[in-house]
């Protein structure tokens, strides 16, 4: 009977032991989806915060490229102004020291200008301007022009190729600097040699010419006014 009885005592007890045992394990269990669910959260919550310091950073990136490209062009631009500037004084010092028949700078254009229009007035032989002009300026006494007139296209084809300049009216500009450097004489003569490069209508739409002051009718420099 006793047997019995502890027996029974035994079996409850192991009983109960199983079934807190039971109660624990499932209590285990359950803590442990939900650590597994809260560690799931923060996997999540931190990849979303990451992607948010990667769209952040980006953004960043992106306005400092654009600082940089904007630092980058207005560098551009000042090295395209100094070539600029630099190509007028180199023109400014070949416009000084200009000769023809012994005559300097603005008088030597004029004595020049004079020569083909004389010839284009007189000439037996019936010549255009440009002819006249084009013989002219061939000859020896006249060596001093083409460099001049070359280095005066150079600077008007960096005006009008840049791509620096992206508006006609900031080309405007540039061609009036250069127009207003021009004495009458000058201009006149460059009307002839962009006639014949084919860049006349371009530079008299960039308002190149646009500071000529033309002879009176019965001068013979009134014959280039027939361009304007």
């Amino acid at each position: 009977m006793k047997t019995n009885l502890t027996n029974l005592l035994g079996f409850s007890s192991l009983v109960m032991v199983s079934a807190l045992c039971a109660i624990f394990w499932d209590s285990t269990n359950k803590l442990e989806v939900l650590f597994s669910g809260l560690a799931f959260v923060g996997v999540v919550w931190a990849v979303l915060m990451q992607r948010e310091e990667l769209q952040e950073q980006r953004k960043e990136l992106e306005l400092t490229r654009g600082v940089f490209e904007d630092q980058s062009l207005t560098s551009k631009k000042q090295r395209f102004e100094n070539t600029f500037f630099q190509l007028l004084a180199l023109h400014n010092q070949r416009s000084s020291a200009f000769r023809y028949n012994d005559l300097i700078g603005p008088q030597g254009f004029t004595s020049l200008l004079g020569k083909i229009t004389a010839k284009a007035l007189h000439s037996e032989a019936t010549l255009s301007l440009i002819d006249a002009y084009d013989d002219i300026t061939a000859k020896p006494e006249a060596q001093d022009f083409i460099p001049y007139i070359n280095n005066l296209f150079n600077i008007l084809e960096i005006i009008e190729t840049t791509t620096l300049i992206d508006s006609d009216v900031e080309k405007r500009l540039y061609y009036k600097i250069v127009g207003n450097l021009l004495s009458s004489a000058e201009a006149q003569l460059l009307q002839c040699e962009s006639k014949g490069r084919g860049k006349y209508e371009i530079f008299k739409s960039r308002g190149l010419f646009d500071n000529i002051i033309f002879g009176s009718p019965t001068d013979p420099d009134s014959l280039f006014a027939s361009f304007h």
